[in-house]
């Protein structure tokens, strides 16, 4: 179980929880820190936490903004040389103290505990070096008070809390509005949802208490809250949210309606066909939510750097110590490892990497795609080459049956029947084609048994005793089936697709589609080629379908006639050399579209080559695929522009803390103002 807050593993006993209305889920809370931000902001996640730290930033500079005033004739002392009588200095001593130490609590306290957390995972952050640094400046400045005697330093021990909190804040501003693209779908479903009953009468209920069966009632205007099938009525719904396309989607009895899009002008009885976990908006949430918990390849890198970097900086800092005490004495030794520790900024090795795949998985939503993997995200960029499926993905899904030959003595509407019964469970666009034609001659399937499908090959079953197989030529041909290669060479063109039904050895039917390319295919390949990458197109065809081919598209080389498993050795064959992307829809692209380095699923797909992908294209639409290059290689342009910024910042930066010209205020304002850069740098796209 995860903070409902901050995302983090919930593994202590007896744990804070709320327990909403409505009957849901209890929120439960890794700590009364976390609950404390719930309460107070009544947000989730990073946009609750901004708003916390936005008040105790406010609070702290306020308080801070006193400190500085009351230290300023400290500050004029010693630009004169001038003494301030202790029945003057000793007052304001007392009044800095009690100004500053509101801030230390106030500030403080959430940097203790994060420091505490991150040294129990075995890492050092930058928060404990701030901490380091305020609770020194405090502590000496304390004694000297209750002295009487020496400097004070109130104001760097506040000024640094304050200014390291106000960078925290727009850091956590920042993420929260990277993740706004993609975070709170399942807050898109409305609370309530009008039930009709059995009598037809309609009654508004909360909509968490819908089971899978009801039917509901949507209204002109209303936001749909469930996902179902259109019983009845005729509308446009706003779908941009899931499929990218602001264009409105007409439905019609039988289309499917998702939960959280908005029903336009017309009156819909939506029927619910699934629970309300498995709504499209809190599945993709929670794919989502799964791929930000998961570092990415960068994210591990930074990780890496981070571990060593900052135990190194606290090894120099300690031995600029050692260093200077002997030399200019410890408030000299104190500060100059302070200026150190303050001024050396791990933003971008701890979250300028993660800060920019959030901000371009958000981006990538927008465009029509899910992000399942930032691994896979991160590789598209360097991808070299990107290979296409023919039918379903270059062409369009939906492949119309042109002719039907009959052969050896079988009638059409048995060879529909015995088809259409072979295919029943089937996805492939092929499958929906033959149904529609035996719907349409009102054939009667028979009884199919021991079907047994074969990817990218065809299906098998038996009926009346007799084995059918439904596939291609080759696929036939090497089941022992005879005569089949000429018994249809003059019916249509050569770059038609044909599949063929055999009863036993013996061709008996054979089926002709014709399919379109799809309009937006020959634009994103040209797209590609000018980026640089080779695009290649591999498809179970004959040679005469990939022939006809050549001349519509501009891809680099078609390979035909091959088998699933051929598929996969000529991925792991190129993957060998560059990276590979596998784009496909079909059961027989799944184990190419895993075999690749990035494998791509177009939405009309089938679920097997769903959940091989690492890339979604929900818009079902070729163009995204090269604009999703882009942006990939956009990212990996920040992050590498962060990684080099860090390290110039933290040479220079360092180098000048341990020669002591700078001091430690002016040390946390540069690491704030690192930071502030990095950070922003990440979220522009």
């Amino acid at each position: 179980m995860n903070c409902a807050q901050c995302g983090l593993p919930v593994t202590i006993p007896g744990a804070p929880r709320v327990e909403p209305s409505g009957g849901r889920i209890p929120d439960v809370f890794c700590c009364n820190g976390c609950l404390l931000v719930h309460r107070i902001s009544g947000e989730r996640g990073d946009a609750g936490l901004a708003q916390v730290l936005f008040g105790a930033v406010g609070a702290g500079l306020f308080l801070s903004m006193n400190v500085m005033m009351f230290s300023a004739p400290f500050y004029g002392a010693s630009w004169s040389s001038t003494i301030i009588p202790p029945s003057f200095s000793t007052p304001i001593r007392f009044v800095l103290f009690a100004l500053s130490a509101p801030v230390m609590v106030l500030l403080g306290y959430p940097l203790f505990t994060t420091a505490v957390s991150s040294i129990r995972r075995g890492r050092i952050g930058a928060d404990l070096f701030v901490l380091i640094g305020a609770i020194a400046a405090f502590g000496i400045s304390a004694v000297n008070t209750l002295r009487g005697r020496g400097d004070v330093y109130f104001e760097t021990a506040t000024m640094t809390l304050t200014l390291y909190m106000f960078g925290c804040y727009i850091e956590t501003r920042v993420r929260a509005r990277s993740s706004d693209s993609f975070h709170g779908l399942s807050e898109l479903l409305p609370d309530t949802a009008m039930r009709i009953a059995a009598g037809g009468e309609s009654r508004e209920v909360a909509a968490s208490s819908l089971l899978v069966g009801d039917c509901v009632l949507v209204r002109p205007g209303e936001r749909v809250a469930v996902d179902g099938i259109v019983l009845d009525g005729t509308s446009r719904t706003d779908d941009s949210w899931i499929t990218g396309e602001s264009r409105r989607a007409v439905k019609h009895p039988g289309d499917r309606v998702y939960g959280g899009t908005l029903n336009d002008d017309g009156v819909l009885t939506v029927k619910i066909d699934r629970e309300r976990s498995d709504f499209a908006a809190i599945r993709i949430e929670r794919l989502l939510q799964t791929v930000r918990e998961v570092p990415s390849g960068f994210e591990r890198l930074a990780d890496s750097l981070a571990r060593w970097f900052m135990p190194a900086v606290l090894a120099l800092a300690l031995g600029a110590l050692a260093y200077w005490i002997p030399r200019g004495g410890w408030a000299d030794g104190i500060f100059r490892m302070l200026s150190i520790l303050l001024i050396a900024c791990p933003c971008a090795f701890g979250i300028a990497a993660p800060l920019a795949i959030w901000r371009g998985i958000g981006e990538a939503v927008k465009r029509g795609a899910l992000i399942l993997s930032a691994d896979a995200f991160e590789r598209l960029g360097c991808v070299q080459t990107v290979c296409f499926d023919k039918t379903g993905t270059i062409t369009s899904p939906d492949l119309t049956l042109r002719r039907m030959v009959c052969l050896n003595g079988m009638s059409e509407p048995e060879i529909l029947g015995v088809a259409a019964a072979l295919e029943a469970r089937s996805t492939h666009p092929l499958a929906a084609s033959i149904a529609r034609r035996a719907d349409e001659a009102g054939a009667a399937r028979v009884e199919i048994a021991n079907v047994k499908v074969h990817p990218g090959c065809g299906v098998e079953g038996d009926s009346g005793g007799t084995r059918y197989a439904l596939g291609s030529l080759r696929w036939l041909e090497s089941r022992g089936v005879r005569g089949s290669e000429s018994s249809g060479a003059e019916f249509g063109p050569a770059g038609d697709t044909r599949i063929y039904l055999a009863a036993g050895t013996q061709p008996v039917g054979m089926f002709v589609f014709e399919q379109a390319v799809r309009p937006e295919a020959q634009s994103a390949l040209t797209a590609l080629r000018e980026m640089g990458i080779r695009t290649l197109v591999l498809t179970g065809d004959d040679p005469s379908a990939a022939r006809a081919l050549e001349s519509v598209i501009p891809a680099d080389e078609i390979l035909a006639g091959l088998l699933p498993e051929q598929k996969v050795a000529e991925l792991e064959r190129r993957s060998a050399s560059g990276c590979v992307a596998m784009v496909g829809d079909g059961i027989n692209d799944a184990p190419a579209i895993k075999a690749s380095t990035v494998g791509i699923a177009m939405g009309c797909g089938s679920d097997w080559s769903r959940q091989s992908a690492r890339i979604l294209l929900v818009r079902d639409d070729l163009s995204a695929i090269p604009e999703l290059v882009r942006l990939s290689r956009a990212v990996r342009k920040k992050i590498y522009s962060n990684f080099a910024w860090a390290f110039v910042y933290n040479a220079f930066g360092i180098g000048l803390a341990t020669a002591g010209v700078v001091t430690p205020l002016f040390a946390v304002c540069a690491m704030i103002a690192s930071s502030v850069l990095v950070v922003v740098n990440s979220s522009r796209l």
